[in-house]
């Protein structure tokens, strides 16, 4: 303080705010990587500017609502492209594309973006990212073609993972394990699930999709338990459900829904019935409200197999067409078009297979108790 700010003071903070985020004090963590932000953009230290926005952002998105980063990252990869630091310009474009994704942006533009940044990590020669960048989830869920088949790694291409870069290994099992699950293929979802829990690599710091994974294993755990009546899978379910509801409490917008949908699988697996489709049709209502169709379209999805599992076929059927709908509407053709034809697998009830569905009745916030629309008086609701 007393010879003044200087490019480092930004690198600290940053550095110091994604640690705090990483162990829990989300709070602190995103007023030190808010005050490097700030010093970066006042002072104009250009050849940090790339890596301190990069860092920052990733708090950032446990805070704000996560499409209000999209233009953060845009800015730390052309700051990054200006400095000539192409690392830090390539993770700024990665996590765009990531937020883009994760944010239930079109996947056709999201695609776009994914294929622009694969051109610019082989232009630059950046071969530690080779495997980062691809998102197995964008292809499947886009490509009609493709959907029905869930990827099989074959060993030498893990192999290559493995040696060259173990979180990149871990990240495509998931990716896998996340493919597998929205095709409801239990068999390949438990293969990439162990695989990923193989490898015991904690992240030091708190990264944008981190939370989405949780998501997505809670799901997967729940769902696994349900069909297996493996204790473990419950505990991992219940553990991700815990993490969501810590990060729903720094960031309802972009967290409440997931963890309300957590709730949700949560109370079918403990035949809580009629508590289950209270929070089905909230986390519904707040994904829309929050403006993420991915996870409107995924929670409408998880309602309808619920109710037909429980007897109310009739019910079910408006929740599987408005996931269709919301399916297609995001982009994943591919997936709207299992949808019907895993449910007709499931059932003899008669989906309208190939065309756009009709819209279904929407679940207006009217509808929902007051006191179910915070976080803190769900909470109340479990004591």
């Amino acid at each position: 303080l007393v010879h003044g700010m200087s490019a480092m003071y930004a690198i600290g903070f940053v550095y110091f705010g994604s640690i705090l985020a990483s162990i829990g004090n989300i709070k602190d963590g995103y007023r030190f990587v808010k005050l490097a932000k700030n010093i970066v953009q006042r002072f104009g230290y250009k050849d940090v500017a790339g890596e301190v926005l990069f860092m920052s952002t990733h708090t950032i998105g446990y805070v704000e609502p996560i499409q209000s980063t999209l233009e953060c990252y845009l800015e730390g990869y052309t700051a990054a492209l200006e400095a000539g630091d192409t690392t830090s310009a390539c993770l700024n474009l990665l996590s765009y594309c990531n937020n883009l994704f994760w944010s239930g942006t079109s996947l056709g533009y999201t695609k776009n973006k994914y294929d622009e940044l694969a051109h610019f990590t082989k232009k630059h020669n950046l071969t530690s990212l080779e495997f980062v960048i691809r998102n197995n989830m964008v292809e499947k869920l886009f490509e009609m073609g493709d959907v029905n088949r869930t990827p099989v790694s074959d060993g030498l291409h893990e192999d290559i993972l493995r040696i060259k870069n173990p979180f990149s290994a871990k990240m495509f099992h998931i990716s896998n394990a996340m493919i597998a699950f929205m095709n409801r293929d239990i068999d390949n979802t438990l293969t990439s699930m162990e695989k990923y829990f193989d490898f015991d690599l904690e992240m030091w710091i708190l990264l944008n999709f981190i939370a989405a994974i949780r998501f997505f294993i809670g799901l997967i755990s729940f769902w696994v338990y349900r069909r297996t009546n493996d204790r473990k899978w419950y505990e991992r379910g219940s553990q991700s459900k815990e993490a969501m509801r810590k990060w729903a409490e720094s960031s309802k917008w972009n967290c409440l829904q997931k963890f309300i949908l957590l709730e949700a699988e949560d109370h079918f697996c403990n035949k809580r019935y009629e508590r289950a489709k209270e929070s089905y049709d909230d986390a519904i209502m707040f994904s829309r409200q929050h403006k993420f169709i991915n996870d409107e379209a995924i929670a409408c999805e998880l309602a309808g197999y619920f109710l037909f599992e429980v007897g109310e076929t009739a019910s079910s059927i408006d929740y599987i067409i408005q996931a269709h709908e919301k399916y297609h509407k995001w982009g994943a053709i591919g997936k709207a078009s299992v949808i019907f034809q895993y449910f007709q697998s499931i059932s003899t009830v008669k989906l309208p297979v190939g065309i756009e569905p009709p819209v279904s009745r929407e679940f207006s916030s009217g509808n929902r108790n007051s006191s179910m629309t915070t976080l803190k008086a769900r909470q109340k609701a479990q004591t």
